[in-house]
């Protein structure tokens, strides 16, 4: 499982949308949540490098912009 950090303007703007879209983007990122950066079109497409976009929604679309970044975590 992968963790997701967001911008609070982007956690409000999720919490903002119509309740079916919000449902919809909600799902997408619980996949994201799963896979990670193994998650693949058609849930995302690459924007540039490092850069993707999360694609829900197939009538009414809402993409989410997303930075993927490796981090090393030592816990002691």
């Amino acid at each position: 499982m992968y963790e997701l950090l967001f911008h609070p303007e982007a956690e409000s703007e999720i919490y903002d949308l119509e309740p079916i879209m919000q449902a919809k983007v909600l799902k997408g990122l619980e996949k994201l949540e799963a896979k990670g950066p193994e998650l693949r079109y058609p849930d995302t497409g690459i924007i540039q490098d490092g850069l993707f976009e999360l694609r829900v929604g197939r009538k009414d679309i809402s993409r989410t912009f997303l930075l993927t970044l490796k981090v090393e975590r030592s816990i002691f």
